[in-house]
């Protein structure tokens, strides 16, 4: 079987993310390599000659649920298609049941992204000074027990809730 080598050493790349995110992201903090390559996240990562040119990440946190995050392109690779290739390269390494993104009210493009992949509105917050959307959905088709029914014994995302009778989540 071939073995297949990085173009970059992973400190690198881990810096060029957080570039990425500091530049191209409205975060509320910004990252460092180190904050990036000892994080929780998986990352998938485009590289054009010798730079990152977008990436993703997810997190399971929950045997339920999986975070998606940190989807990020630079200006000058966007409307190509790289951001969908990103997140689906993610989204096809979960392995929960359910997957969930947060994102800024503002960030029309990337909420149609992730609505063009069956992604729906559960939730609005207001943090800081912007509206922040949750948009989840299911991953695979997962049927619950008559008892998990009954008694929602189930975990999911807070303030997230199975309806029992579509399977879909909606926002409390």
């Amino acid at each position: 079987m071939a073995n297949f080598y990085m173009a970059l050493p992973a400190e690198e790349m881990a810096r060029q993310v957080a570039v990425l995110l500091n530049e191209h992201n409205q975060l509320r903090k910004p990252h460092t390599a180190y904050t990036i390559s000892r994080g929780a996240g998986a990352y998938f990562v485009d590289i054009v000659a010798g730079t990152v040119v977008g990436c993703s990440a997810i997190h399971q946190e929950t045997e339920e649920a999986t975070r998606q995050f940190h989807l990020c392109v630079h200006p000058n690779f966007r409307r190509q298609g790289l951001a969908r290739k990103l997140k689906l390269a993610s989204l096809a390494h979960v392995t929960t049941p359910y997957v969930y993104v947060t994102i800024r009210e503002d960030n029309v493009a990337s909420i149609n992204l992730n609505m063009s992949l069956g992604f729906v509105v559960v939730k609005k917050d207001w943090v800081n000074d912007h509206n922040v959307l949750t948009l989840g959905r299911m991953t695979r088709d997962v049927r619950p027990t008559a008892s998990e029914l009954a008694n929602e014994t189930r975990t999911f995302p807070e303030p997230c809730k199975r309806n029992p009778d579509t399977l879909f989540y909606t926002g409390t």
